[in-house]
């Protein structure tokens, strides 16, 4: 059995390495500062804000790139369509819409991208509508993990200002 005294200069080297290396954040933790707000602060009726369980949708493979929240749609309180909106407002969600990357350098809008996305299926003799908002990023290169834990923290700082909240009026609302 070796002690430290007997390891060679290059265990130490490998050893060192290995240490150092910690893997990325994924997505859904770079998000979890933005989703405990959210459920401290903008609660929906009675339920949470997580991340939805790609089997319980029916994807047969989760994207690294992507998350979704589940969202509630039919219970779903004002301040909660105020957030929502206000986060698509403040990230720019119209240059996701646009298929674009967004150049500029506001650190509120990239690397992480935002939409809010509405499926209706028909269901035992029903329609069920199901909304999620999406957190994306440009697939074209790897996420900025510092870029999106910025970003992160500049929107949750900005979302606890009550002020900071869109005002909600009838084109907001159709939304959810």
């Amino acid at each position: 059995m070796k002690t430290d005294q007997n390891f060679t200069s290059t265990e130490l080297e490998t050893t060192e390495t290995v240490n150092a290396t910690k893997p990325a954040p994924t997505l859904e933790m770079l998000l979890e500062p933005l989703l405990s707000l959210m459920n401290e602060k903008f609660q929906m009726r009675g339920l949470g804000y997580r991340v939805a369980d790609y089997a319980m949708l029916g994807e047969l493979e989760i994207p690294d790139h992507q998350v979704h929240v589940e969202l509630d749609a039919d219970h779903l309180s004002e301040p909660a369509k105020q957030v929502l909106a206000t986060i698509l407002w403040k990230t720019g969600s119209s240059v996701t819409w646009s298929g674009e990357t967004y150049r500029g350098s506001d650190p509120v809008k990239s690397p992480l991208r935002f939409r809010l996305v509405t499926q209706c299926v028909h269901v035992e003799s029903r329609w069920e509508r199901e909304v999620r908002l999406f957190v994306d990023y440009d697939t074209d290169g790897e996420l900025d993990c510092k870029a999106a834990k910025r970003q992160i923290d500049h929107l949750v700082a900005f979302l606890k200002e009550p002020a900071n909240l869109v005002e909600l009026d009838s084109e907001p609302l159709s939304l959810f």
